[in-house]
């Protein structure tokens, strides 16, 4: 692997364990680091996967966002509550770049744990980022491995 290479995928788990450690702390997901996270996987994927595969990776992505936006808006609507947050959708859209199926399987992985985190403590609002980032960094390490 190439020293850009290094240099972009160093930079996006970077840009993921500060995410999470920023939700667990503050249950935000700013516009700068989502920025710099969009900017850093794009340019990683590109230089992984080729400008067109890129191309179909921000459409996926963008794809799947959508769907989660227009169920998270009947359900805001029906239930009156927030579901997932605008923060946990960006996160997924900039995830999503760099691989749309390991950034729905991380997510669906987290979900999974926040599920069980929120019956045992019983609590009804935590943060899903901190639960993703494990999940977000095995991805990103399988893929580099070319798993």
């Amino acid at each position: 692997m190439e020293p850009l290479r290094i240099a972009c995928t160093v930079m996006c788990a970077s840009l993921i364990v500060a995410a999470g450690i920023i939700d667990a702390r503050r249950s935000i997901y700013p516009h700068q680091l989502w920025a710099a996270s969009l900017a850093a996987n794009t340019i990683a994927s590109a230089l992984a996967l080729g400008v067109t595969l890129c191309i179909a990776n921000v459409i996926a992505s963008c794809a799947i966002v959508a769907v989660l936006v227009a169920f998270e808006l009947y359900w805001r609507h029906r239930n009156g509550t927030v579901g997932i947050g605008a923060g946990d959708l960006k996160f997924l859209c900039a995830l999503g770049i760099l691989n749309p199926w390991m950034a729905l399987v991380s997510f669906a992985c987290a979900l999974l744990c926040l599920a069980m985190t929120a019956l045992a403590t019983k609590q009804r609002r935590l943060p899903l980022l901190p639960f993703w980032t494990p999940f977000a960094l095995a991805g990103m390490a399988l893929m580099v491995l070319g798993v």
